[in-house]
């Protein structure tokens, strides 16, 4: 049986003070028998021990502060606390300026030659990370993120597109569709959903975003395709999104002057729903439309008044109504 084979060293700089390497990073410690305190790849930390036993504890001096924050928000749901945005690991990197900071705050009174070195080294370190093509683009995400939240959605576009030149960040390809989307860029939207696409072809959500911008841009056989594709393979007969699909589904065909297609297809969804919200109103509207442009208009015109009885101003409801004789 094959072992793994664990790296460590330890290698002394001065009375009390050692430098530990290992397979998981690097660290100091200052202290002697007993007690110490050091700054390792888990944070800060204070070990005791009883010399001549082999008996120690380690104590991360953030434990408690973990568990304070944790313990007071078992209410909350997780998805509430999760970032909804968050930094990209491409992005992410080993912040060495902050743990010579630290390093010297715990050097200070003791080698105060070596708490300057190590300062010289964070200034120095920090200049080039944030020159460095990394850096310049995690400045450019968290620009673009605050700007998102702010919601100044035109410098969000602006600078998240800017970043994409730097390096390369999936993460960012259904954000920037969502964006361009908003500003009617239909086929910039496009661009960025197939995109992120070709990266993770089983997101359900940006498939359908990526339909509907094509749609918008009216492509409407391509997005058929697709709207046809989610409701074959990724959404259940009972799944409640099936209603939205159908009808930008049904819009298609209607779209293509083909409303004995459309009709076919919004006959496959909840035609006899009770409860009306926007989406069976939508749905709703699109099947009285198809029956009316097939010559069923008793039947256009059950589906077109119970939308017209919930939103007199819903799309052109109105004026097909008063077209049919009811208004």
């Amino acid at each position: 049986m094959f072992m793994g084979i664990r790296f460590r060293r330890s290698m002394k700089l001065g009375k009390g003070l050692r430098v530990n390497l290992s397979k998981r990073g690097a660290g100091i410690s200052l202290g002697g028998k007993g007690m110490r305190f050091g700054v390792g790849p888990k944070g800060a930390y204070r070990s005791m021990s009883i010399p001549g036993t082999g008996i120690y504890a380690i104590d991360y001096l953030n434990k408690s502060n973990r568990k304070k924050s944790s313990t007071s928000k078992t209410a909350r749901s997780t998805d509430n606390n999760k970032d909804p945005l968050p930094m990209p690991q491409d992005l992410k990197s080993f912040n060495y300026p902050s743990l010579c900071i630290i390093l010297m705050l715990i050097l200070l009174p003791f080698l105060p030659i070596a708490s300057v070195f190590l300062l010289a080294i964070a200034v120095y370190g920090k200049k080039q990370l944030a020159n460095s093509s990394k850096g310049k683009a995690r400045d450019k995400f968290k620009t673009g993120k605050k700007a998102l939240t702010e919601g100044d959605y035109e410098k969000a576009r602006e600078v998240f597109t800017e970043l994409l030149k730097i390096q390369e960040i999936p993460q960012l390809y259904p954000i920037l569709g969502e964006l361009f989307l908003k500003n009617n860029e239909y086929t910039k939207a496009c661009n960025y959903f197939e995109k992120y696409l070709d990266h993770n072809p089983k997101h359900i959500g940006v498939k359908f975003q990526y339909a509907l911008s094509l749609k918008l841009a009216n492509n409407f056989d391509q997005a058929i395709n697709i709207f046809q594709d989610i409701l074959n393979n990724d959404l259940s007969k009972e799944d409640e999104s099936r209603v939205k699909v159908i009808s930008h589904l049904g819009d298609c065909f209607m779209k293509k002057d083909n409303p004995e297609l459309a009709l076919e297809v919004l006959k496959s969804g909840p035609v006899r729903a009770r409860k009306l919200d926007e989406d069976k109103m939508y749905f709703k509207y699109l099947l009285g439309l198809a029956y009316k442009e097939n010559g069923q208009n008793d039947r256009a015109i059950t589906h077109l008044q119970r939308v017209y009885a919930h939103d007199t101003n819903f799309y052109n409801v109105s004026q097909l109504l008063e077209e049919l004789g009811k208004i």
